[in-house]
């Protein structure tokens, strides 16, 4: 089961890969981070072992 981490160890494993502080980041950006497919990334969380998907927008339109 997931468990999410204390501040401080979140925040030196942040450092060590450059980041300052947590944020959000798009379905895109999180496979590209996590390499794990999206339907696997929703079956992990369904079990508990993942963090809940935060829903930014209803209809997201990217620039592209």
């Amino acid at each position: 089961m997931w468990k999410p981490l204390r501040d401080e160890n979140r925040l030196s494993i942040l450092k060590i890969y450059g980041y300052t502080c947590d944020r959000l980041v798009r379905e895109e950006e999180r496979q590209n981070i996590t390499s794990i497919s999206r339907s696997q990334a929703w079956k992990l969380e369904r079990e508990g072992n993942s963090r809940h998907v935060k829903l930014l927008e209803r209809n997201p339109v990217d620039g592209y």
